[in-house]
C-alpha cells in the first residue's frame, strides 16, 4: 500500500485566532521578545499590505505603520 503524506501550512493561524478572541480592525501583529528587542511573529493581511514582514523589529514596524495593533504571541503548547 502506498504511503501518503499531507502537509498543511497556516501562516496566519496565530494572528487569526487571537483576533477572533478579541477583535481588532486594521493592521495587527503578534510579537515575540528576542533579547532586548521585540520582533513581528505573525501578521494579518492588512499589516503585510502596509509593508510589514515577519521577523521585522517592532520599532521599525511602528515607524512604517504607527497604527499597528499588537499583542504578545503565546507559544505555549496546549495539551
Amino acid at each position: 500500500m502506498a504511503r501518503r503524506l499531507l502537509s498543511l501550512w497556516f501562516p496566519r493561524l496565530a494572528s487569526d485566532t487571537s483576533r477572533r478572541k478579541r477583535p481588532v480592525e486594521g493592521a495587527f501583529a503578534l510579537v515575540l521578545g528576542a533579547g532586548h528587542a521585540e520582533h513581528l511573529h505573525c501578521l494579518n493581511h492588512a499589516a503585510e499590505a502596509k509593508g510589514l514582514r515577519q521577523g521585522m523589529a517592532l520599532a521599525d514596524a511602528r515607524a512604517i505603520c504607527p497604527e499597528l495593533a499588537t499583542r504578545h504571541a503565546d507559544l505555549r503548547t496546549k495539551t
